[in-house]
């Protein structure tokens, strides 16, 4: 079983031209355009035998353009600072290639916040958790000593939904979800596009959950389930999810065998 949460709110636009590098990357580039600038002034400095704060401005935004455009407005004749500025424009030359390459993509797929990606996260959110009533009988008999357990127990709040009360509450900012996969899986498919979800692992509070086939004696399904099984089972495409799992119907004395 899964927990759904809606996703983050959607970046703005400005604000995504700053996700096309991480965080570690843009602080590299404002390090790299101070040190050039503080290099070039420090020469010139020294070689005209003055020091100017305006002539340092100067050269800031020289670079600065530089790093924009890939060009420098003025070159200075001395050697040094021409090796220096060589340095630049070969080292920003990779940084506008890794910027233009992923800006299109960036521009053109919507971009979101994280949201809640784990059940710290989502303890710590305290939304309402719906789930249906056929998990109360769980969560009322079973304890454990894990304090996420216990809080997340807190959250809970059953509910007899139909499909498009779930469907709603997927989409809802202001609730998660207690869902098996294939349930969110299927709403997926019964919309035509992909939700914009967060989906957290929910074994450590729900433990292992087991899907099988059972129908009644005599049921009349329950040959060609087990004609189809059989046929699976012996083709060799029906493998095992996990170690141990099997499936088993019911009243009937075939049971595919372990897949080791």
């Amino acid at each position: 079983m899964v927990f759904v949460v809606n996703g983050g709110d959607t970046i703005s636009p400005i604000k995504t031209l700053f996700i096309i590098f991480k965080i570690e990357v843009w602080i590299m580039i404002i390090v790299s355009l101070g040190l050039t600038t503080l290099a070039l002034w420090l020469i010139f400095s020294f070689d005209k035998k003055q020091f100017s704060i305006f002539k340092f401005a100067d050269i800031w935004f020289n670079v600065f353009l530089a790093t924009i455009w890939g060009y420098f407005v003025a070159v200075p004749k001395n050697i040094k600072a021409r090796y220096i500025i060589m340095c630049y424009l070969v080292y920003q030359i990779h940084i506008q290639t890794g910027f233009t390459s992923n800006l299109v993509n960036v521009l053109t797929t919507p971009q979101y916040e994280p949201g809640i990606q784990n059940l710290e996260e989502l303890v710590k959110s305290n939304l309402s958790i719906i789930t249906t009533p056929f998990s109360e009988n769980y969560f009322t008999h079973v304890e454990k000593s894990n304090s996420i357990y216990s809080k997340i127990k807190k959250q809970l709040q059953y509910r007899d939904l139909r499909n498009s009360d779930r469907m709603s509450l997927l989409n809802n900012k202001n609730c998660a979800v207690l869902a098996l996969e294939l349930e969110v899986d299927y709403y997926e498919y019964e919309t035509g596009e992909k939700m914009h979800v967060n989906r957290i692992e929910a074994t450590l509070v729900t433990g292992s959950v087991h899907s099988f086939f059972a129908m009644g004696p005599g049921h009349y399904f329950t040959e060609t389930l087990n004609s189809f099984m059989r046929s699976m089972d012996e083709s060799g495409i029906q493998v095992a999810d996990e170690d141990g799992a099997e499936i088993a119907l019911v009243h009937e004395d075939w049971i595919t065998p372990r897949k080791k």
